[in-house]
């Protein structure tokens, strides 16, 4: 992985981050401690890694964000990454993975958003929710449902995480082609609308989490 060899790391960033459609990095740091399926690295260990340290501070340098990829487990440690680098803008990956099976892991959801939102560097996507819909013991439920159904599933976690974050840090988003797996992009865009809409968010904060946050934080012309 580049950011975890400096000199390709450097090369690569340096070579890139004046292209016009690079605006940030993404690199899956997401390790569950328990369920091995849910890894998308081996490593648990990335944030006390040096080399990865020292690739993290490039971003910093150059200017880029970089997309924050964890699960609920790594919440407290990213808030500390967070808060030792400052300058760099931090795009939370689909509201911090909410896998949640019982209400031990809903509070820890809960507990890790707050410590994320205490950090005016980190700002939130609100994207992916049905990758939670994997068993039979999850509390989001979108799998081959109709947009009334998805809006009561997902409603909690939508709005706790804008009222963690605040309208300000957060972005509506689509995790399609992979969420293609459980519900249509139609039907997921009308949920959100229907929470939004429900919820009675102005049009205002609706134009920001649909469109402007995201072109503020991506440096996109929208």
């Amino acid at each position: 992985a580049p950011m975890g060899n400096f000199a390709l790391a450097e090369t690569v960033l340096r070579e890139h981050c004046s292209l016009p459609n690079v605006k940030g990095i993404r690199f899956n740091l997401d390790h569950h401690p328990t369920r091995e399926e849910l890894r998308q690295t081996p490593r648990d260990d990335w944030f006390a890694d040096a080399e990865w340290r020292r690739s993290l501070a490039l971003i910093d340098e150059l200017g880029l964000s970089f997309d924050l990829q964890i699960h609920i487990p790594q919440m407290a440690a990213a808030a500390e990454l967070a808060a030792q680098f400052p300058n760099v803008q931090f795009l939370l990956n689909h509201a911090g993975f909410p896998y949640v099976t019982d209400d031990a892991t809903l509070r820890a959801w809960h507990e890790g958003l707050a410590l994320l939102a205490s950090h005016p560097n980190i700002a939130c996507k609100i994207s992916g929710l049905g990758m939670a819909d994997y068993d039979d013991a999850h509390f989001v439920c979108v799998r081959g449902k109709c947009s009334a159904e998805i809006c009561e599933s997902i409603r909690p976690f939508v709005l706790d995480t804008i009222d963690a974050f605040g309208v300000d840090r957060c972005m509506l988003a689509s995790n399609f082609p992979v969420d293609k797996l459980m519900c249509s992009w139609v039907d997921l865009y009308r949920a959100y609308a229907s929470i939004l809409d429900a919820a009675n968010f102005t049009e205002t904060e609706k134009d920001q989490l649909f469109r402007s946050n995201a072109a503020k934080y991506y440096d996109l012309d929208l």
